[in-house]
């Protein structure tokens, strides 16, 4: 439907920008050479013009034009043939006018020279208007299949943007799910030793582990980010649930009230707090762990600060820490940095992630909250 609107809106221009040349040039000629024929005349003629006109523009230039058909004698030939058809049937109309008496001729009407300069001479002048409409109508056609290709350039962007994304949410998921059975197995060994001394505190420590699991199990479905402080907590208390194995366990966190709304994505804290436990050592009260927080200019820093365990190679949690790093890159771009190295048996993590902004996200959130775990009886 729209396609035959668009034709009959060219149509209709087609037919005013005619009318309006056909009556100031009859006009025109009218009052300058006081000449007017016959209506009849200029109907015959006119539509004469007009064939030639369209067929010069539509048939014979793009013909002249192909480009499987590259011979320079094309153009130089449908000019003579349009040219000749142009005088040759500018005659036989006036032929015919005669014939129907709108014409009066008082000799023979013949075919001479005055005439074919005339018609010549006329036939060029239309034939420059062809040309430049034929050259419009082309530069039209080339716009419109730029835009059209311009179009699908940027709809086949878009697509490919989407398909990346896609992507990158599942390796996303991939990388949470490889951080997560290798965090419950860990913690599993951890009240493997603690039921051994206590079977209550066990028992707590089962609940508060069921809680954790649960919150990295519904962290797909808590949206890409989550307030920082939501996180903390189950850090605190893998941290206490530590504690139930080792009472001269001593795991500081430091931050401000402002890191706690701060949006982040999720089991990051978690897998930098196993990596402390899996291969830190803590019976040395000299040397605290620590974890601190700084946000400023928008930007992030994680600093984690622990004794080493003894004969412990440095890159043997490199694949956690990379799986951490290429999910903050998926999330804030490549100027994400992090760094760990060993300085006198002290492992020292810097992790710095820009563009973090600030939003209404509060710690409250649809992870469960977890009490403080009691460990007054500790024996």
């Amino acid at each position: 439907m729209k396609k035959i609107l668009d034709k009959l809106k060219r149509s209709s221009i087609h037919f005013i920008v005619w009318s309006v040349f056909i009556i100031y040039e009859t006009l025109i000629v009218g009052l300058i050479f006081d000449i007017f024929e016959n209506p009849v005349t200029y109907l015959f003629h006119y539509i004469v013009i007009i064939v030639f006109f369209y067929g010069f523009s539509d048939l014979g230039l793009p013909w002249s034009f192909r480009k499987n058909l590259q011979a320079f004698w094309r153009l130089p030939l449908i000019i003579l043939l349009s040219l000749a058809a142009y005088v040759f049937f500018h005659y036989v109309t006036n032929l015919l006018l005669i014939y129907i008496n709108v014409i009066t001729v008082r000799r023979p009407y013949l075919l001479d020279q005055q005439f074919i300069l005339k018609n010549i001479y006329r036939g060029i002048y239309f034939m420059f208007f062809s040309i430049g409409y034929f050259v419009f109508k082309k530069t039209q056609v080339e716009k419109r299949e730029k835009e059209q290709l311009k179009k699908l350039h940027l709809h086949n962007i878009i697509k490919q943007q989407k398909t990346e994304q896609e992507l990158v949410r599942s390796h996303n998921s991939m990388l949470k799910a490889q951080i997560a059975p290798h965090f419950l197995f860990n913690t599993l060994d951890f009240i493997y030793h603690t039921m051994e001394h206590n079977v209550q505190l066990a028992s707590d420590a089962v609940i508060h582990l069921s809680r954790i699991m649960r919150f990295a199990i519904d962290s797909d479905h808590m949206g890409e980010v989550i307030p920082l402080g939501a996180e903390i907590k189950h850090v605190e208390t893998l941290f206490s649930l530590y504690q139930l194995r080792n009472t001269k366990t001593l795991i500081r966190l430091n931050y401000s009230p402002e890191i706690v709304s701060l949006p982040f994505i999720p089991l990051v804290l978690l897998t930098l707090a196993e990596n402390m436990i899996k291969h830190g050592e803590f019976s040395d009260p000299q040397q605290q762990a620590v974890v601190n927080f700084l946000y400023k200019n928008d930007t992030l820093t994680i600093t984690t600060r622990n004794m080493q365990t003894k004969n412990i190679n440095i890159h043997s949690g490199k694949s956690g820490l990379d799986n951490i790093k290429k999910r903050l890159e998926y999330k804030y771009g490549t100027q994400v940095s992090l760094k760990y190295s060993v300085l006198n048996d002290v492992f020292i993590l810097i992790l710095i992630v820009p563009g973090i902004k600030r939003n209404h996200l509060s710690d409250d959130t649809n992870a469960p909250d977890i009490p403080a775990l009691n460990i007054s009886n500790l024996t």
